[in-house]
């Protein structure tokens, strides 16, 4: 019983010090996100366990960093597929592997606001890495998770967006028939009615929307 206790306590004292650890690492991660030092951010090492000690908060961070970064070079610069490569990773770890949101703060967003918004930002890094050289791989996990986020979250602008820009990726690559693009057509329109508000979305919808009617004008008519 004696030598049960002791492994307790010591296991507790071990799991006590690790988080101490991460904890310590999350508040040197916060201090540079507020100096806007995203670089050394984007380089920060997360070891850490997934669902435990503010791992999640961790990968947010770096994530985060790393699409800023990316945002702020020309794509012709060899760390311009290595940041997006790493926001996407570091985002949908958080996806995946997030237990407690409240770890997470957004400007005091909503778990559901906040997981939607960590969501659309790391569809983002994977769409911009469709559009490089090497892109195959890219797309098959940009379909894969442009369509569960609007699978999950159908009522969203920005799952609606990803959708329709991947439905319209994926027919370019599969050079899909006229039938298919006049399909996609009306549910971009259909799309873009219902979120013709939407300040964040509603340009880029229109965007979806000139790309898939030059398509139709020049292939279908």
């Amino acid at each position: 019983m004696l030598n049960k206790l002791l492994f307790v306590l010591i296991a507790s004292a071990v799991l006590n010090g690790c988080c101490f650890m991460q904890l310590r690492t999350i508040d040197q991660m916060t201090e540079l996100q507020k100096a806007g030092d995203f670089k050394q951010l984007a380089e920060s090492e997360v070891d850490c366990d997934p669902g435990k000690c503010g791992c999640s908060k961790q990968h947010f961070l770096k994530g985060d960093a790393c699409l800023i970064q990316a945002k702020q070079i020309d794509k012709t610069e060899p760390m311009y597929s290595t940041y997006l490569q790493c926001a996407e990773d570091q985002l949908f770890d958080v996806i995946d592997n997030t237990k407690d949101w409240d770890e997470i703060s957004i400007r005091g967003l909503s778990e559901q606001e906040k997981r939607a918004q960590i969501y659309a930002n790391a569809l983002e890094a994977t769409r911009l890495q469709t559009t490089l050289p090497n892109r195959s791989q890219a797309l098959k996990r940009f379909d894969q998770r442009a369509t569960s986020f609007k699978q999950s979250d159908p009522e969203l602008a920005s799952a609606n967006y990803y959708f329709v820009q991947n439905r319209l990726y994926q027919l370019d690559q599969n050079e899909a028939p006229c039938s298919d693009w006049l399909q996609l057509q009306q549910q971009v329109q259909t799309v873009r009615s219902r979120f013709a508000s939407d300040t964040q979305y509603a340009a880029p919808l229109s965007g979806v929307n000139t790309a898939v009617d030059a398509y139709i004008s020049a292939s279908c008519e």
